[in-house]
C-alpha cells in the first residue's frame, strides 16, 4: 500500500513540471520580447524533423532556437517566424507559431501523470479497504 501512495505522490508531483512549463510558455509569449526569425535549415533524426531558426535580439545579438518536431517538419527552410524571448535570457526563446503544439504536448504529459497518480491513489485506497 505504501508503494502505491508513494507512486501516487510521485506522479502527482511529476505532472506539475510540464503543466508549469506550459504556463511559462504562455507567459513568455504574452510578456516577452519579440523578434523576427528565419528558419535556416531542417534536420532529421530517426524520422523526426527539427527546424533551426535564427533571430537577432534587441541588443543586436544573433541567437538560434530549435523547434523539435515529432514526425514531419512544421516549418521549411526560409520560413519567416515570430520569436518570443526574455530580454535578460534570450536562450529561453520559442517560435510563437509553434506555441500551441508545445503547450498541448506539455498539457498532455501533465494529464497522463495526473491520471497515473489517480490510478495509484485508487489502488492504495482499495488495498487499504481489503
Amino acid at each position: 500500500m505504501s508503494a502505491c501512495i508513494a507512486a501516487a505522490v510521485f506522479f502527482g508531483l511529476l505532472g506539475l513540471i510540464p503543466a508549469r512549463k506550459a504556463r511559462g510558455i504562455r507567459h513568455l509569449i504574452a510578456h516577452g520580447e519579440r523578434a523576427r526569425g528565419v528558419c535556416d535549415c531542417i534536420t532529421w533524426d530517426d524520422g523526426n524533423a527539427s527546424a533551426w531558426c535564427s533571430f537577432v535580439t534587441a541588443d543586436g545579438r544573433s541567437r538560434q532556437v530549435v523547434v523539435q518536431g515529432h514526425g514531419s517538419a512544421r516549418f521549411e527552410a526560409g520560413d519567416v517566424v515570430e520569436i518570443a524571448y526574455w530580454k535578460d535570457s534570450p536562450r529561453t526563446a520559442v517560435v510563437v507559431q509553434d506555441e500551441e503544439n508545445y503547450r498541448r504536448t506539455r498539457l498532455v504529459a501533465a494529464l497522463v501523470c495526473s491520471a497515473l497518480a489517480g490510478v495509484f491513489a485508487l489502488a492504495a485506497v482499495l488495498a487499504a479497504a481489503l
